[in-house]
């Protein structure tokens, strides 16, 4: 059974965190990391690539972020492709079938 982003993400905090503390800290950190980069990519030009690095409070880890603003049918979409968290990478596209990435 595959998992889903978000059990990945656990997953790679582990082993910096522990399960329990890794668990907890997962949907803030994402949370608040999508949130800053979602503000950066609407500052981008349509289709430009951005990449942006984040490191933990405590610099045990970094994730960096890279993805893209998109305008289909006249909506723009905030598109993640990759995460990475220390050596792990967690792949977007294809998340869900015909998906190109995870919008945020």
């Amino acid at each position: 059974m595959a998992h889903t982003w978000q059990q990945q993400v656990v997953m790679a905090l582990v082993k910096f965190y522990g399960v329990k503390r890794a668990g907890k800290a997962a949907p803030v950190l994402v949370n608040a990391i999508f949130g800053d980069f979602r503000k950066m990519l609407d500052k981008a030009a349509t289709g430009e690539l951005i990449k942006e690095k984040y490191h933990t409070e405590d610099k045990k880890t970094f994730l960096l972020v890279e993805g893209e603003k998109l305008v289909l049918e006249g909506k723009t979409l905030y598109v993640v492709r990759q995460l990475h968290i220390g050596e792990q990478s967690i792949n977007f596209s294809n998340v869900v079938a015909g998906e190109t990435g995870l919008v945020i």
